[in-house]
């Protein structure tokens, strides 16, 4: 496989992954104004909050002191350039997605990494590595050389009976009428943190994902979208436009929003896929 990465160096950035969830898990129960504090903007053009900041060093300290060379892209303070210039690695971090849960104590939060090697541009097909930390729960999601992992075993999509549940975002009156069409069939959950709802969704915890904001960046979803890929469901993106293949979304460009449709379950997808390209894309029009 063109890229891959060596065992030694992704058990490195596992451990990296893991020591900034565990810097994260001590900081759950904290008062600390400063944790709560809005800094600059982030690349979303949102502020970032001194938690989030705190997640980026740790992660970032971990890799230089494992002399991991390349970049960090990240939500946060965006091109991190890292120490060593050896074997370089691009690294596309969400160091805390779920971060307005965390602060409010509402235990759904994450640390998101996708990895590839090289510092070359590349895109959501081409993702092999990646991480997806529960650290609250102490679950780490893991895709290594395209087999994907929970801590440390391989695992598949276990589809649930009954009524499915998914997630949906949305903030438009329309998508308001598109909420209602489908809370005649499913559950509707909405829980905060992308990365790790797309993860819930490829184990069969959660039966769909549908953002339909057009807000979303890569680092939110790649791992977990790729996550659902890999275990064999679908995952779809789109603009306001079009929907967009897979090989056209770059992971390293964080000035597009997208939305995205994305299940495990084939019917499931196939009746929020005829929704949202029967109603949703016209609105647009």
């Amino acid at each position: 496989m063109k890229g891959k990465i060596e065992d030694k160096i992704i058990k490195k950035i596992r451990k990296a992954v893991i020591e900034t969830g565990n810097t994260l898990n001590s900081f759950k129960n904290s008062e600390d104004s400063f944790l709560f504090e809005y800094k600059d903007k982030n690349m979303g053009g949102q502020n970032s909050l001194g938690i989030d900041l705190i997640a980026e060093n740790t992660f970032v300290k971990n890799l230089n002191e494992e002399d991991i060379g390349g970049i960090v892209l990240s939500e946060e303070k965006g091109e991190i350039n890292l120490n060593s210039k050896d074997n370089p690695i691009t690294f596309i971090l969400d160091p805390l997605d779920g971060s307005s849960n965390f602060i409010r104590k509402l235990p759904f939060s994450c640390v998101s990494v996708a990895i590839n090697s090289g510092l070359e541009e590349f895109d959501f097909s081409s993702l092999h590595y990646g991480f997806v930390f529960d650290f609250l729960r102490n679950d780490l999601f893991e895709i290594n050389n395209d087999k994907v992992l929970l801590n440390g075993k391989s695992i598949k999509y276990n589809k649930k009976t009954g009524t499915p549940a998914i997630v949906l975002y949305t903030y438009k009156s329309e998508g308001y009428k598109l909420a209602f069409e489908f809370e005649k069939w499913t559950m509707i959950r909405t829980l905060g943190a992308s990365a790790l709802e797309l993860s819930l969704v490829a184990t069969g915890a959660l039966d769909g994902f549908v953002d339909i904001r057009l807000s979303l960046k890569t680092y939110d979803f790649a791992v977990g979208a790729r996550l659902i890929n890999l275990l064999g469901g679908r995952v779809t993106f789109f603009d306001k436009n079009e929907i967009i293949p897979n090989n056209k979304v770059i992971l390293s460009d964080f000035t597009k929003g997208y939305g995205i449709l994305a299940s495990s379950d084939e019917k499931l997808y196939d009746l929020i896929l005829k929704e949202i390209s029967n109603k949703y894309l016209r609105m647009f029009d």
